[in-house]
């Protein structure tokens, strides 16, 4: 019969016919085992008699045999399989009993571990501790990897107690030895504890995990609006230089048309005085024509005829005139006047000229200075749309050194209220009753935060809603006792807001800053190897004032003043609202 200390299993005593537990197995002269029924009833069906694994071919039917031996063992296999027990070879990953050899190193599967013994029993080998009285007593769990790990090296008792004074497992023993009078709980009271404290942890874990994916889904949302103003910036540029060229196009052709207009002028002027000019000239041909034909007539009877009647002419105009020099008669001389004394009306073609413009140069200093004006413009949005991106990646570049700031009770001034979350605070009405503490504001009603620092760092703080504030830094080391004067020679570098809309910097002599109203959250920066504090618009991505040129000495740290209240004006919080950048 097969040794206890033997890995059983109902796969290696299986008949290859039925596939169950061998029953009543016989053996072929080729050294395979089936059910003696199995394979009579194969044989009894089949023409040529053969193993029904190698199909070695019998020529005589053998005479098979029941092996005794053979049938114990199946039949103890399959009491044990009826019986519940878990007879399977362990697999990888799985705990083999440490008792079992097995043939080819195989070992069955751990049903239990003794924490006493050190030891993994399977289902066969577990049965001693089932019966026997004293390993009765022995405390069993679940299959371990190595169970010596469980048990106190020093006393070899199981670890069953937790030690809260040296945070360490220990045995009944070790709390008669050097864990005497320690603070001693069960394992599993101890185990609950860390439990419900995982469980705190995976609830804060999941809370930053959802923290995070909301500043994705926020930053991924900002980069949208970005976009969407870009595309209404683009929109609105295009708009701009559309109405530009439009008014252009229009200055353009009204130019153009008035220009059209004194050219067709002065066409019809030059027509006009040339068909003037032509009937003058035309007139004179004519008397040229006349002169020359008399000057080559041979009828000289004519010729003097024509000379005659002009000297007569002539002599009778003389004699009228001659008439009325010595005329007493002045009203005849006032009617014929006119006719005998005014030579007949001509033109004098001396001051007469068509005007050509040739003044185009005339227009140059109104196109230049029209260029000059376009370009100033357009260097001044180009200026503009750089110097926001020169920005933005200013504030990108120190929000990589953003911290998390969380304010120190200690240091608030009693008219000061924090949140639970140290993350918010605001001015209340009346005093409040807080303990003692050496680092209290006395009578400036600030707060500084917990933690302080030698290095760069940033953090943001929500402004929204407040008439009046301060926010920046201090040394770690100033007097809060008494009136507080705040300048960088005091060792505070703050910005603050006064009636809604006064912003300033607090310098020696305090420096009026361009924003103020609208103002809704502000970054504070600080450069400690270079002595520099930066403060930010962060909704608008500008750059508000820099105090330059500091040394610093220990640590700073983070100041925010509520302001007073002002008949409700004023309540609002200042909150702490860090946005860490994604790396």
């Amino acid at each position: 019969m097969a040794s206890p200390g033997s890995a059983l299993s109902a796969e290696q005593f299986q008949c290859p016919i039925c596939l169950d537990v061998l029953s009543d197995p016989v053996s072929t002269p080729c050294g395979h085992n089936f059910c003696g029924p199995c394979i009579k009833a194969n044989w009894d069906v089949s023409v040529v008699c053969q193993c029904p694994l190698c199909k070695e071919t019998f020529f005589r039917r053998p005479v098979l045999k029941v092996n005794t031996t053979l049938r114990e063992v199946a039949d103890h296999v399959r009491s044990q399989r009826d019986s519940g027990h878990d007879l399977t070879p362990a697999q990888p990953g799985e705990v083999p009993c440490d008792v079992c050899s097995g043939d080819g190193g195989r070992r069955l599967r751990a049903l239990k571990s003794c924490l006493d013994c050190g030891t993994s029993f399977c289902a066969l080998h577990l049965e001693l501790h089932q019966r026997a009285p004293k390993l009765q007593r022995h405390t069993l769990t679940e299959p371990l990897q190595n169970p010596e790990e469980r048990v106190c090296q020093k006393h070899r008792r199981p670890l069953e107690l937790f030690c809260r004074d040296d945070l360490t497992c220990v045995c009944e023993f070790c709390t008669e030895g050097e864990h005497k009078n320690h603070n001693m709980v069960p394992l599993e009271e101890e185990g609950k504890d860390r439990k419900s404290q995982l469980s705190k942890t995976q609830a804060e874990l999941k809370s930053m995990i959802q923290e995070r994916q909301e500043k994705i889904a926020e930053i991924k949302h900002s980069v949208e609006l970005s976009r969407l103003s870009a595309e209404a910036e683009a929109a609105a540029v295009c708009e701009l230089f559309s109405v530009l060229l439009l008014a252009l196009e229009r200055s353009r052709s009204n130019l153009q048309g008035a220009l059209e207009a004194r050219q067709r002028a002065v066409e019809t002027r030059a027509e006009e005085l040339t068909h003037t000019l032509q009937q003058e000239i035309h007139t004179l041909q004519s008397r040229d024509a006349q002169l020359e034909e008399l000057t080559h007539t041979h009828d000289h009877l004519h010729l003097l005829q024509t000379l005659q009647q002009e000297i007569h002419t002539l002599q009778s105009r003389d004699a009228q005139l001659e008439e009325l020099t010595h005329t007493h008669d002045h009203l005849h001389l006032l009617q014929v006047y006119t006719s005998v004394c005014v030579l007949p009306p001509s033109k004098s073609w001396s001051l007469v000229s068509v005007r050509t413009y040739q003044d185009v140069d005339s227009l140059r200093p109104l196109v230049s200075r029209l260029e000059t004006l376009i370009n100033r413009d357009m260097d001044d949005l180009h200026e503009m749309q750089l110097k926001r991106v020169q920005q933005f990646t200013e504030l990108s570049k120190v929000q990589q050194y953003a911290v998390d700031v969380t304010l120190d009770p200690d240091t608030a001034n009693s008219f000061l209220q924090l949140s639970e979350d140290r993350k918010q605070v605001c001015c209340v009405e009346r005093r409040q009753k807080l303990p003692e503490a050496a680092g209290r504001f006395e009578r400036a009603a600030c707060v500084l935060g917990r933690e302080g620092f030698c290095s760069r760092f940033y953090f943001q703080v929500e402004v929204s809603g407040k008439t009046s504030w301060d926010v920046g830094v201090a040394r770690d080391s100033v007097t809060r006792r008494g009136k507080v004067k705040a300048s960088p020679e005091t060792g505070y570098w703050t910005v603050s807001l006064r009636d809604g809309r006064k912003l300033v910097a607090k310098e020696t002599n305090p420096i009026p800053l361009a924003v103020g109203a609208g103002l809704r959250k502000v970054g504070v920066s600080v450069d400690y190897p270079r002595g520099v504090v930066s403060f930010y618009d962060v909704t608008n991505m500008s750059h508000l004032y820099s105090f330059t040129g500091q040394r610093f000495t220990g640590k700073l740290r983070p100041l925010l003043s509520p302001g007073q209240r002002e008949k409700g004006k004023n309540s609002a919080p200042l909150v702490i609202c860090v946005d860490r950048p994604i790396t």
